[in-house]
């Protein structure tokens, strides 16, 4: 890596216990969903699903 520069990006899925779901499988399944959701949605994004969020939020980070 010396004298290369090296650009990173994630999408992050993200679900909240317990208000989303009590159950880790549902939960991860929130999760799971919410990633590909901010995949679709284009490089860097975070979004939010389960209970708390009746439809996706998606978000895109800056840096």
């Amino acid at each position: 890596m010396d004298k290369h520069s090296v650009k990173i990006s994630a999408s992050i899925g993200i679900s909240i216990y317990p208000y989303d779901s009590k159950d880790i499988d549902r939960l991860i399944k929130y999760a799971d969903r919410a990633m590909y959701q901010g995949k679709h949605a284009g490089k860097g994004r975070y979004c939010f699903q389960g209970k708390t969020f009746k439809v996706s939020k998606t978000l895109k980070v800056y840096n």
